[in-house]
């Protein structure tokens, strides 16, 4: 026999996913509060604008011939590459910093993928965009509520350094999804010969 929908909603099942999801919401509201209130005022070193990808690459020790680029990733080395901003308190910072640049850079490009796109392959792009934003929610949510830490200590006895690896690993899902979405962009760009179009 089928439940009512008043059934439903009382049952301890649907009780602990409401209160689980609450909790999730509370969790990222909070960090994103004390977040914001940790990082305002945070200062770069402006003398690397001009060659910040000479920067980021003598920083990250990576190869610039292999390396791909978004432009968050100025932001990014515009604040890692202040010696004031060396700590583990800071670093988390520049991070989400260069998070909240990289979620603009993101729409953008969503955006003009769109209009590049066919209605039908538009439809099913959407449909996979919101699915990949699902799972861009759920996993930082995780991240957050397990490991991001603004006392001396994670729940699993993990030192404030654990920040930034799990603030650099939200900035590197967004980068991906950047990186996955331009090449769509360059594949929607090129002729039947693979010649770009203006």
């Amino acid at each position: 026999m089928l439940e009512k929908p008043n059934e439903l909603c009382n049952h301890p099942q649907n009780e602990v996913s409401i209160m689980l999801n609450y909790h999730l919401f509370f969790i990222s509201f909070l960090v994103s509060a004390i977040a914001n209130a940790q990082c305002d005022g945070l200062k770069g070193n402006k003398t690397i604008l001009k060659t910040w990808k000479a920067e980021y690459c003598d920083y990250f020790n990576a190869d610039s011939t292999k390396t791909k680029f978004i432009s968050a990733d100025s932001v990014l080395i515009y604040y890692l590459s202040d010696s004031d901003n060396e700590s583990n308190l800071t670093m988390p910072c520049c991070y989400y910093l260069a998070t909240k640049y990289a979620k603009t850079e993101l729409r953008k490009n969503v955006r003009f993928l769109y209009k590049k796109l066919e209605k039908e392959d538009s439809l099913s792009f959407s449909k996979a965009q919101r699915h990949w934003e699902t799972y861009y929610d759920a996993e930082t949510d995780f991240i957050n509520g397990a490991f991001i830490a603004y006392a001396n200590f994670t729940k699993y006895g993990l030192g404030r350094e654990i920040m930034i690896d799990d603030s650099a690993r939200v900035y590197q899902m967004i980068k991906d999804r950047i990186l996955t979405i331009k090449s769509y962009i360059e594949l929607t760009s090129q002729d039947e010969d693979g010649n770009f179009l203006r």
